[in-house]
């Protein structure tokens, strides 16, 4: 039998990739934190810590497709409002796709976890800041949209994981309308900031192309299914199970090896 991208059956391993790809890609649809599943996957079949956040941003956007489209209805009530935050979002993940390529793997690893954490952090507090911001200026200032904005997307351009948690916490800050439609937002955005930074992680030859296959085809697979999904959840159920998945994945990369 072939070996696969860690020296063990190439089967085992790749069928273990697109099953990280479907759930992965189904996590991020319905709230965020999907590379809980996938990165830590690469990781555990060898594959460096950098490499594996650039194939999996890779991997996550193109499977992540079915998810964008599934979540196509609520584009005429959002479109405004996204494509507004498009502006900060591109140039964002592509100053944080840099950084990755030029960052250490030592210096990576400590950050992630303080990286996560924030995000987890700032979502589960969201309800208490807005109504502090509320009486202390009469609404979060909606012109902070842009540059935090763009804050979060160096953030996902650096590391994905944790990402739809981040936006999700702070569009609920400075944008009207529903955490369905916040959610909606936020996998759009999610997706372009993949993108473009997977453009520099292809050119850096940062990728591993039999890996990030396996996870585009489990993706494509899970992405239009959670997007249907995410409709029937109860918008404070659907906060809480994205602060509980910050809050593994925070844990997680504090205790691995």
């Amino acid at each position: 039998m072939a070996e696969g991208f860690a020296g063990q059956p190439a089967l085992l391993e790749y069928a273990l990739v697109v099953l990280a790809g479907c759930l992965a890609v189904a996590i991020n649809t319905l709230a965020g934190g999907g590379s809980l599943l996938s990165f830590p996957v690469l990781l555990f079949l060898g594959m460096p810590p950098i490499a594996a956040n650039a194939t999996n941003a890779v991997g996550l956007t193109v499977g992540g497709i079915s998810a964008v489209l599934g979540f196509g209805h609520y584009y005429p009530r959002c479109r405004r409002r996204f494509w507004l935050l498009v502006v900060p979002t591109v140039p964002g993940a592509l100053c944080g796709a840099w950084l990755l390529a030029h960052t250490s793997e030592e210096l990576f690893g400590q950050l992630v976890p303080v990286l996560i954490a924030a995000a987890t952090v700032l979502l589960a507090l969201q309800e208490q800041i807005k109504r502090w911001s509320v009486r202390r200026w009469g609404a979060f200032p909606g012109f902070l949209g842009l540059p935090v904005q763009f804050v979060v997307a160096v953030y996902g351009g650096y590391f994905g994981a944790g990402m739809g948690i981040l936006i999700v916490a702070c569009l609920g800050l400075y944008l009207g309308g529903t955490l369905h439609e916040h959610n909606a937002i936020k996998t759009w955005l999610q997706w372009g900031i993949n993108g473009a930074a997977s453009v520099l992680f292809v050119a850096s030859g940062l990728v591993e192309p039999a890996a990030a296959a396996c996870l585009i085809a489990g993706g494509l697979g899970g992405g239009w299914a959670a997007a249907r999904l995410a409709e029937r959840i109860e918008p404070r159920q659907l906060r809480r199970l994205i602060v509980g998945l910050g809050a593994m994945l925070c844990l997680w990369f504090v205790v691995r090896p």
